[in-house]
């Protein structure tokens, strides 16, 4: 038997879905250090985990502390700056931010932590946070979600936005924006924080570097500050 202990996420096998069960992964724990492992996975469980994932995230993710989980890129590079000015930001906490692509991948996202037992946090868009969303029918399919939850006949979206929070995911939204409208979109919060500087920004067309710039030019708000004490207090409750 080989054992290879090492800090580079690049030697860890996750070419093949089979490498995913042969996985053991170990986090600190009160008392000691506790091992996890995915277990015995059904093969298209771990091929579906890895075509949504990538190498690069199965492995980045098998190596944080906690993952912050969102819906796009322009999050990942606003947020990831708005955060990394702060007093502990992420890297020095091992948070990764992983942008998933959309909200349909979530579930896989989610499914893949939980399996590991590494800590997550979702910042999702206002459709996400609509009764019915997908979403919503991965994490209830989880068993993520509590069994109350707000009236779905007529939802209110304050009322969902807290029940979600209680649950660990996150918005900037302030409306469920699922008409086709996009205002619950991360976009639509930066429009209201400074339409002119968004304005001036438009011609970029690569959503990290535009939440990047956006947030170099921008301090951060009061309720960025927020979000961010939340999600450390998911990731990190003992911190």
């Amino acid at each position: 038997m080989i054992v290879l202990r090492a800090h580079s996420a690049d030697l860890v096998p996750v070419s093949a879905p089979s490498d995913l069960s042969k996985i053991l992964r170990l986090s600190f724990a009160p008392g000691g250090s506790k091992a996890h492992r995915a277990g015995q996975l059904e093969p298209k469980t771990q091929a579906r985990w890895l075509q949504v994932l990538g190498l690069r995230d199965t492995r980045s993710l098998l190596f944080c502390a906690g993952a912050v989980l969102c819906e796009g890129a322009t999050e990942v590079g606003g947020l990831g700056t708005w955060w990394e000015s702060s007093s502990t930001p992420p890297s020095s906490a091992n948070f990764a931010l992983i942008d998933v692509g959309g909200d349909k991948a979530f579930g896989r996202y989610i499914e893949f932590l939980e399996a590991f037992q590494i800590p997550w946090a979702v910042i999702a868009d206002g459709p996400a946070l609509h009764p019915g969303s997908s979403l919503h029918r991965q994490l209830k399919e989880e068993g993520l979600l509590p069994a109350t939850e707000p009236d779905s006949t007529t939802p209110v979206f304050g009322e969902w936005k807290d029940f979600w929070r209680s649950s660990g995911v996150f918005s900037v939204a302030d409306t469920f924006g699922n008409d086709g409208s996009h205002a619950g979109e991360f976009e639509a919060y930066l429009q209201r924080l400074n339409p002119h500087l968004l304005s001036q920004l438009n011609g970029e067309r690569s959503k990290p570097r535009l939440g990047a710039a956006f947030a170099s030019q921008h301090p951060m708000p009061s309720e960025i500050a927020i979000l961010y004490r939340d999600v450390r207090d998911r990731l990190s409750p003992s911190a």
